[in-house]
């Protein structure tokens, strides 16, 4: 990765239960975080424990509230159980995925698309697998598990990567720390990053909308609106220009439009150049794999 990480805040937000003999999040804490962090001057730790909704929801306006007033860039680490529907909190009661990303995607906002998110959580995936290209991105970059975690393995797991993160600074070399000793691909944690999760959005919306009976039906309508212009050329030119013309510039700012929104870019404008997905890539890439399909 390219864009690498900036931070100067780690939260680690735990949501165990009583019967959970391991608290992950506290072991972390104590034990790594706040011997790492006090290497560091303007770098700090904080541990938060939550057991609803509502001190989950306070927990994470308050971290929305001091990115934007005192100028904090954080990492979010979040240890609770998880499922499809969303995270299961100790009361028993659940945060569907797509409440929990709203609140995130404030808080990345705030931080002008700087926030780190670390899930110890399984299916800490699904949220942002549901995503679309037209939403604003609800972090930088996020680790998580692909599937199911033990506590065990959190426990292990996490120690080393924060220990590599916090003194090389390099969130490559902190990945491989994250994954060392674990054998079976399918359980490697995963890095994905905002510019990913926009290029698997995006792809998909181009192939649904921008391509075969979509398409064919929106130059048609694009033909059928030119024509009803005062002096419109005949309808073979005028085909040919839509075809030929049009309809690429308007797909092309259809795409600067969203990408602009998705990475805040409307928001932000200095930061147009830290994102450089190519309109012609997408493109590329949708073509061949209709392709491969045939």
């Amino acid at each position: 990765m390219k864009d690498n990480i900036k931070f100067n805040e780690i939260y680690v937000i735990e949501a165990l239960r009583d019967h959970d003999k391991i608290k992950t999040g506290q072991e972390l804490y104590s034990d790594t975080l706040v011997r790492e962090t006090d290497k560091h001057e303007g770098l700090d730790a904080q541990l938060i424990i939550v057991s609803n909704p509502a001190e989950l929801f306070d927990a994470l306006e308050d971290i929305k509230k001091e990115v934007i007033e005192n100028d904090v860039h954080p990492i979010i680490h979040i240890d609770t159980h998880g499922d499809e529907k969303g995270l299961q909190l100790p009361d028993n009661n659940h945060v569907p995925w797509e409440k929990f990303r709203e609140i995130l995607t404030d808080i990345n906002e705030g931080c002008k698309n700087n926030l780190f998110i670390v899930m110890s959580v399984c299916e800490g995936f699904h949220s942002f697998k549901i995503i679309q290209p037209t939403d604003k991105t609800p972090f930088w970059g996020v680790i998580g598990p692909p599937n199911e975690i033990s506590f065990e393995n959190a426990q292990r797991q996490f120690p080393q990567f924060y220990r590599e993160l916090l003194t090389s600074f390099d969130c490559n070399k902190a990945i491989e720390k994250l994954n060392e000793g674990i054998s079976d691909p399918k359980m490697r944690y995963e890095f994905v990053s905002c510019m990913a999760l926009f290029r698997i959005a995006y792809e998909k919306y181009h192939s649904e909308y921008c391509m075969g009976k979509n398409l064919r039906l929106r130059t048609e309508k694009l033909i059928t609106d030119a024509l009803k212009l005062p002096n419109a050329a005949p309808l073979k030119e005028t085909r040919k220009y839509i075809k030929k013309v049009r309809l690429k510039k308007d797909l092309h700012k259809d795409f600067k439009k969203y990408k602009n929104i998705f990475f805040m870019i409307d928001l932000y404008p200095e930061q147009k150049n830290r994102f450089g997905i190519k309109f012609g890539h997408i493109v590329k890439k949708c073509k061949l794999r209709k392709k491969k399909k045939r």
